[in-house]
């Protein structure tokens, strides 16, 4: 089976999900837990322009740092990261994590993971609004916007945490308002498909 390599310069729609369909999240408290370590092994090589997290499975939307050098761990020079090893690297450490806090053993994740070149403005921006209307896609909620695990709201609110919230808004000429308007504008235009009350 062919897999899609991660390379730097791009920007990727990463995506999966427990196996058999196994919920990943498995209480309210891995959500976090989950892009706290996504943060610490991953945004030294990636841009994340949108995430969200769901029961049984993720959506992340990422730019792939060029030339990423980091000091060694005992500070004896640097070394160059990897896009794929880091997100190797992550999941392990999640899976490690929930399945030492549940009793359980194995693999957590499908694997290999999805990733989906995306290859022009438009598709990135598309991709956007697709991560945050995924919760009410899935029918987690009736409206996107009550979505709590997905960056829309880290967006809305200029929080720069995870998110490049700055980089994201350059998409929508600066301004938070036009990231707002594009959102609501395509549910109203569709909202059996993106949820509305």
């Amino acid at each position: 089976m062919y897999i899609q390599p991660i390379t730097e310069g791009n920007y990727y729609h990463i995506y999966n999900r427990g196996i058999n369909g196994e919920d990943i999240f498995k209480s309210q408290e891995n959500y976090p837990f989950f892009l706290k370590q996504y943060q610490m092994y991953c945004s030294d090589v990636f841009d994340t322009y949108a995430y969200s997290l769901l029961k049984n499975h993720f959506h992340l939307l990422v730019y792939v740092k060029e030339d990423v050098w980091v000091p060694k761990h005992n500070k004896q020079g640097m070394i160059r990261l990897n896009a794929s090893k880091q997100l190797s690297h992550f999941f392990n450490s999640y899976a490690q994590s929930i399945n030492w806090s549940v009793g359980r053993t194995g693999g957590l994740f499908e694997s290999p993971f999805e990733r989906k070149h995306v290859d022009n403005e438009s598709y990135l921006d598309s991709m956007i609004r697709y991560c945050h209307f995924n919760a009410y896609k899935h029918g987690f909620v009736k409206d996107f916007r009550d979505w709590e695990y997905s960056s829309y709201h880290s967006i809305l609110n200029k929080n720069e945490g995870i998110v490049a919230v700055s980089k994201v808004l350059e998409l929508f000429g600066g301004d938070v308002s036009l990231f707002e308007k594009s959102h609501l504008e395509r549910q109203l235009l569709n909202p059996d498909r993106y949820g509305i009350e």
